[in-house]
């Protein structure tokens, strides 16, 4: 007997029961399908959740065993073209909570998408890591986090050992959090699956990278095993389920770089994220020699393409 029930109370709001067959000895899966139409759906912004619960029973209706009560939501994700669709509707995501004081505050501001600490993917998930997840849930708010990460420098997932323990891994990590509707994009990679950042080329399918094997291979395992979210590389083009890139303007004239995408949004024909996008200044933006030295500091004239004679008025 499967039974959901809402997130407080005890009233049940969708029951099924299933005949199982003799079950062997040891481990065994079956598969319940519920009709979820009159549920509510999860939303960024607008939450709802429920607990669910399985129970074995004998012939005659007696309990013989139950599962603990687990909370889920129920939402739809997938990409049509360059859209991200919601719930069978267009949805734009709005960054970032960082610089509010909790998720339920960044959400009443209308942000709809953040990263936990390690949405970078550039190391694995942490004990805090599902404590985000559970306030996303009630809070509204979606998430880029991290998949079974093949970091910086990738796996030999050519090697069909380590390929097998890599998909048991995965198996695992998504079973453990797939109960939670916050969790909207698994990222599997930090700057290793590369490609390009020309606007002609980034977010065109024309332009795939499936000869990428690391990239490929681990994209199809967590797409196998979970359908129900969305796959990126970090800095990655042509690869998954939409582009991404590091992309840093330095001293590009500012109206270059608001015409930079604009191929993109002409011919582009699936998403792109710049998940590193002429954000908060690193010295690699503003700094001539940054990696030979001695370095020289441009930042006054970094910060005059948006600031004007301002900047060197405050110049010090």
């Amino acid at each position: 007997e499967v039974t959901v029930y809402e997130a407080e109370g005890h009233k049940p709001v969708l029951t099924k029961e299933v005949e199982l067959p003799p079950l062997p000895i040891g481990e065994s899966r079956h598969t319940v399908v519920l009709q979820a139409g009159n549920l509510t759906q999860w939303w960024p912004g607008a939450p709802h959740l429920y607990r669910g619960q399985v129970k074995l029973l004998d012939a005659n209706g007696q309990l013989l065993d139950r599962s603990p009560l687990t909370i889920f939501g129920v939402r739809e994700i997938w990409t049509h073209g360059k859209q991200f669709m919601f719930n069978g509707h267009p949805i734009h995501f709005t960054l970032d909570a960082y610089y509010f004081r909790s998720l339920r505050e960044a959400v009443e501001a209308g942000v709809t998408l953040t990263l936990n600490k390690h949405g970078n993917c550039g190391t694995a998930m942490t004990h805090d890591s599902e404590e985000l997840m559970v306030e996303a849930n009630r809070a509204g708010m979606g998430l880029m986090t991290s998949g079974v990460s093949i970091g910086y420098a990738g796996a030999h997932l050519a090697d069909p050992e380590i390929f097998a323990a890599y998909r048991r891994w995965t198996g695992a990590h998504l079973r453990r959090f797939r109960n939670h509707p916050s969790v909207l994009f698994w990222c599997l990679s930090t700057n290793y699956a590369g490609g390009s950042h020309d606007p002609r080329v980034i977010g065109n399918s024309s332009f795939m990278r499936w000869n990428h094997r690391g990239a490929t291979l681990s994209y199809m395992v967590h797409r196998e095993l979970d359908p129900t979210r969305i796959y990126l590389h970090h800095a990655g083009q042509g690869v998954a389920d939409l582009d991404s890139a590091n992309v840093y303007f330095n001293h590009m004239p500012y109206q270059e770089v608001e015409d930079w995408l604009s191929r993109y949004d002409a011919e582009g024909d699936r998403p792109f994220v710049a998940v590193e996008f002429n954000g908060v200044p690193l010295p690699q933006d503003y700094a001539k020699h940054y990696s030979d030295k001695p370095m020289v500091s441009y930042a006054t004239e970094y910060a005059a393409r948006l600031a004007g004679a301002a900047a060197y008025a405050a110049e010090t």
